[in-house]
């Protein structure tokens, strides 16, 4: 997360503290950073692809940029999952393996999938 904060009020200078906040830590900090990461390159791709004109490897690298972009449902499933099992005195622990649970599952599926479907036009 970026927070802007003022400088001064007499000329609205601006600057970005760089610091990063998770609640899991740094495990959850890396699997976050990699997430948006993996997210834009996925777009790249996409983009790419259909500035090329070429939509078949456009969708597939959008249907890809999906199943990043769902893990934001899937942290909560997980997080939900993880409360009902273990309640909310270990928050901080499980919470960082569902920064990786939420979304290298759901590209790992996606990535199967489209291998099985190599034949159709997705």
């Amino acid at each position: 997360m970026i927070i802007w904060k003022k400088v001064s009020n007499k000329n609205n200078i601006l600057y970005v503290d760089k610091r990063i906040y998770a609640t899991g830590g740094l495990i959850a900090q890396t699997g976050f950073s990699l997430m948006a990461i993996t997210w834009l390159v996925t777009v790249y791709f996409a983009v790419k692809a259909a500035i090329q004109k070429k939509i078949v490897q456009h969708r597939r690298w959008t249907i890809v940029n999906y199943s990043v972009t769902f893990a934001a449902v899937t942290l909560r499933v997980w997080l939900g999952g993880f409360m009902v099992v273990f309640g909310t005195t270990h928050y901080d622990v499980y919470y960082a393996y569902t920064a990786w649970l939420s979304w290298v599952p759901n590209i790992l599926f996606i990535l199967a999938y489209l291998q099985r479907k190599k034949s159709f036009d997705y």
